[in-house]
């Protein structure tokens, strides 16, 4: 929303808006969906007046992106005629599983995917329809961090639902498993745990656990740490791989941070960066600096609030992508 992430810090920019438009547009809401293959797609809503999104609208809005970027990816993979290669399960819109393969016909997956077809056709009914907050909560972006359901109809007009293999695919950089690898990239795209989790069809718990192993297996000590690592311009995307003595190696070197990312930084909320993917906690920042915390506290939320963000594996992830 340009009025609340533009427009306090470039005030100049709302008029640059209003002359552009001829004064129809007074805000602009954007929404960025990523498919976490390294594309995305955004999407801009004019408005005619200031119009803040409310909390509800804020959460609801990063679940629907959700939505859009696993639909962009199972598009990107259709496109390619991969259909038949995709395709694990098929259900009844009851949960009936009709038919499985590969991973889809392990026992905990088959009823993973009845639980969830099951809730996505309450949250089709009228009933379901009366709370849209409770029907976005049941119907998650993935089940299981692997498959989109998709509606199929048959020559008789019979509807199915088809469990069709989606998962994003990140390169192993030391042993990571699939749901590690996963969960990596999204954090690096600067996803919370509870958006990871929406868009993966995982608890809370389950994406947890997966970002604590991928930490453990390359050596970080926090979660900035992993989402600088693996943001898609950071250490990870520059890496070379080579082998020796039939080991294989990544090697390489970066900054923490896009230098073009830090200017329009006052000093203080740089070096206040620079300690927050430190792990320094507020208390520390107020030491080392010789301010209050009440200080460090107000140079925090400007720093965010300039970089867009609303944490510090949010701000570890927007300062390893290449500015412009």
């Amino acid at each position: 929303c340009l009025s609340q992430q533009v427009f306090p810090d470039l005030p100049q920019q709302r008029e640059v808006l209003r002359a552009a438009t001829g004064g129809l547009v007074r805000d602009v809401i954007g929404l960025t969906a990523h498919a976490g293959t390294g594309e995305g797609v955004s999407i801009g809503i004019a408005l005619p007046m200031v119009s803040p999104p409310r909390p509800q609208e804020r959460r609801r809005w990063p679940m629907v992106a959700s939505h859009v970027g696993a639909a962009l990816r199972l598009r990107q993979a259709l496109s390619v005629g991969q259909a038949e290669r995709l395709q694990e399960a098929v259900l009844s819109p009851g949960g009936e599983l009709l038919d499985a393969c590969d991973e889809a016909a392990l026992p905990g997956a088959r009823q993973s995917l009845r639980d969830a077809v099951r809730r996505i056709d309450r949250s089709r009914t009228r009933e379901g329809r009366r709370d849209a907050d409770a029907a976005l909560d049941a119907w998650t972006a993935m089940v299981e961090g692997r498959w989109s359901l998709v509606d199929r109809f048959d020559a008789d007009g019979r509807r199915f639902v088809v469990a069709l293999r989606n998962d994003a695919v990140h390169a192993d950089p030391r042993g990571l498993n699939a749901r590690e690898q996963q969960v990596a990239g999204w954090i690096g795209l600067g996803r919370s745990i509870k958006e990871i989790g929406y868009t993966m069809g995982l608890s809370g718990t389950a994406v947890v656990q997966a970002a604590a192993g991928a930490q453990r297996k390359l050596g970080m000590e926090t979660r900035a740490e992993l989402a600088a690592f693996f943001s898609p311009s950071g250490p990870r995307a520059c890496l070379a791989e080579l082998a020796l003595a039939g080991e294989h190696l990544l090697v390489g070197s970066w900054p923490m941070a896009d230098p073009a990312r830090l200017q329009g930084l006052s000093p203080a909320e740089q070096a206040v960066a620079a300690l927050l993917l430190a792990g320094s906690t507020q208390a520390d920042m107020a030491r080392h600096r010789g301010v209050s915390e009440r200080t460090v506290a107000n140079q925090v939320q400007g720093l965010y609030r300039k970089l867009g963000v609303h944490s510090r594996v949010a701000l570890a992830a927007v300062l390893q992508m290449r500015a412009g």
